[in-house]
């Protein structure tokens, strides 16, 4: 790294030792990585990029197993791990679809939760967004939260919830309502054939704020 930001200087400059570089970086902190990823950090889809409609898609993507030094200071803040494993630290982050790009990132405590997390970056949503999502995203508050910044809606709902049927649709979903959210149902089973001779069969349900069958 040091080469290449000095790679224009010649050999004016004295190259310092791996420790001196990492004393540096220790007392300097994160805040320049913080500064270069919320300049780094955005959408880079082109007019090529596939879209659905006039919605470019976005997507929740979270990671709770990502391990960090088992050192006193980080279990200080961390706790720690079961079975005496390395304390862990949960990320979540708003992907864009097309190009993997990553848009915005938190991360912090994994006891705290996805959604908690996924609250913080909402921000980054608009009119313009399709937002798309597994299951474990389909809270009532949550759910209102990402419907007020104006972006529409594609998840999977857990098999638990039986959201009332309030308008049946020519293409067998349904007009229903989560919380306070206007919602149309959609459900399906899907077969999947591995190329191993194994398989997969099960039900999906998807919950979306597209309520118009004919999109």
């Amino acid at each position: 790294m040091w080469d290449e930001l000095t790679s224009g200087t010649g050999s004016v400059l004295p190259v310092p030792s791996a420790k001196g570089l990492r004393d540096q970086r220790r007392r300097v902190g994160c805040a320049p990585m913080k500064a270069f990823f919320e300049v780094a950090a955005g959408a880079l889809a082109q007019p090529r990029t596939p879209r659905f409609g006039p919605y470019r898609t976005l997507s929740f993507d979270g990671c709770s197993s990502i391990k960090t030094p088992d050192s006193e200071r980080t279990r200080g803040w961390l706790g720690r791990c079961p079975h005496s494993g390395y304390p862990q630290i949960e990320l979540m982050t708003v992907v864009e679809t097309g190009t993997r790009a990553v848009i915005g990132a938190v991360f912090g405590l994994t006891r705290e939760g996805e959604t908690s997390y996924a609250t913080r970056l909402l921000h980054h949503l608009g009119p313009e967004v399709l937002m798309l999502w597994d299951r474990g995203f389909d809270g009532n508050d949550f759910l209102a939260a990402v419907h007020a910044t104006g972006a529409r809606v594609v998840g999977r709902i857990s098999q638990r919830r039986r959201p009332p049927v309030l308008q049946p649709l020519a293409d067998s979903s349904y007009i229903s309502v989560i919380g306070s959210v206007a919602v149309r149902i959609i459900e399906a089973r899907v077969r999947v054939a591995c190329t191993d001779g194994s398989g997969f069969d099960g039900p999906y349900r998807l919950v979306t704020a597209l309520l118009d069958a004919q999109l």
